[in-house]
């Protein structure tokens, strides 16, 4: 019997918060367990701490574990949340021992759905959400920017910039306005069929999901496909398999919001009079005082970094009953991930103009591969209905392998191919 402290979240609680990371859902649902997210961008993964950092120096992030299988890439934006029937959180030594030395800060169990005999179902869930800014800081209009500008060079130097006869531009702009969209949505859509026959039983689900970032130029989407299958050939014998199939797409800006507030000046126009951008790095009246602002309206629209990735997540098992009171299961599980990274400044961006008008960009490509043999016998027995006895005999084996490949260059001179023309680029 496990002894010891644990939380169990069931699966329709997970349901209730519309997010690309069902981690997200456990946040005040369970004593002792934080969700932190540093990163509010789409497609970004909550940090999980129970009972607090084990480390300074070494990784707190504790063990999640899928239908028996220890992940060791924990980004679980590729499970949906309609697909989870409980998450069970150990938070000590006692109920984490098995996993020895990687259950330190916790684990994290979590149990997909599946069909049960005679009931057959089919779910179709929808869901939408907004995100909306709050809090945003209140910036300087261009009157009052004027104001300030002219106040500190009084003080500096004895006299003001801007004039009557040397006026400052005759432009007012808000960056957060141009930047920042008043309502992101997230969409979230789920079908699937369960049930079970004789000695069958059976799940098949499809999700969909997508959310538009408060910050343009950035968003996430992706779509899982899930079986789930449970065969009894004999009294003795059950096979069965869990097996998931991924992709996603993460859309990320580069520069950090923060970067709005403070060199997104209100006298900087967005664009000139003939349509184009406007890259005026600076005021020269001030240049020697402040920094050069930048145009981050441009920046989101000639900068493409975006991340595709791919994952099988799955197993197959036997359960063998050896003879009364004695079991034996064995399973094998993989889990694939390719990633790729495309990132391009187009010859128009500042990063283009830098480099003499060309674009400049990257591509990386990421695998991992972990692979799962487990082999458990188990011995359990119960005399006079007052003493129980059980030993459980556990051989596990587990193999990770990361590769990684990446190619920058600049001097692009088609930003049609982008850097997928990396032949004609000087390389680095």
């Amino acid at each position: 019997d496990l002894t010891g402290s644990v939380s169990q979240i069931k699966g329709d609680v997970l349901t209730t918060v519309t997010s690309s990371n069902p981690l997200e859902a456990v946040q005040g649902r369970a004593a002792g367990v934080a969700v932190l997210n540093n990163d509010s961008s789409p497609g970004s993964s909550p940090k999980i701490r129970i009972r607090g950092n084990g480390s300074v120096s070494a990784g707190n992030d504790p063990l999640i574990v899928v239908d028996g299988f220890p992940l060791v890439n924990s980004n679980l934006n590729d499970i949906s949340a309609n697909d989870i029937e409980s998450m069970e959180i150990l938070k000590d030594a006692s109920s984490a021992a098995i996993y020895g030395s990687r259950g330190a800060n916790g684990v994290i169990l979590i149990t997909t759905k599946k069909g049960k005999k005679g009931q057959n179902n089919m779910e179709i869930v929808g869901t939408q959400g907004i995100s909306t800014p709050t809090r945003l800081p209140k910036t300087l209009n261009r009157d009052n920017f004027i104001k300030f500008i002219n106040d500190a060079y009084t003080y500096s130097t004895g006299k003001p910039v801007y004039s009557a006869t040397n006026p400052a531009p005759n432009i007012n702009v808000n960056w957060q306005h141009e930047v920042i969209r008043n309502m992101a949505l997230m969409q979230n859509y789920s079908l699937s069929f369960s049930g079970g026959k004789d000695n069958t039983t059976y799940l098949l689900s499809g999700n969909l999901f997508s959310q538009d970032g408060i910050v343009e130029a950035s968003g996430f989407k992706k779509m899982t496909l899930r079986t789930n299958l449970n065969h009894e050939f004999k009294s003795w014998l059950t096979v069965g398999t869990h097996l998931q199939v991924g992709r996603s797409q993460r859309d990320i800006r580069n520069n950090p919001t923060s970067d709005i507030f403070r060199y997104g000046w209100p006298t900087i126009p967005v664009r000139n009079s003939d349509g184009s951008w406007h890259y005026a790095t600076e005021d020269p009246k001030i240049s020697s005082y402040f920094e050069g602002t930048w145009n981050p309206v441009s920046e989101a629209a000639e900068m493409t970094n975006q991340i595709s990735s791919d994952r099988i997540l799955g197993d197959v098992y036997a359960h063998f009953k050896l003879a009364k009171n004695l079991t034996f299961k064995t399973n094998y599980g993989v889990d694939v991930s390719n990633e790729k990274q495309y990132e391009y400044y187009t010859s128009k961006s500042t990063a283009g103009i830098g480099s003499g008008s060309t674009g400049t960009g990257s591509q990386y490509y990421r695998r991992q591969t972990s692979q799962l043999t487990d082999n458990i016998l188990s011995y359990s027995n119960t005399w006079n209905d007052k003493h129980s006895f059980t030993a459980t005999g556990v051989y596990s084996w587990q193999e990770y392998v990361y590769e990684d490949l990446g190619v920058r260059g600049s001097g692009f001179q088609n930003d049609a191919t982008g850097a997928n023309d990396i032949t004609y680029a000087d390389r680095s």
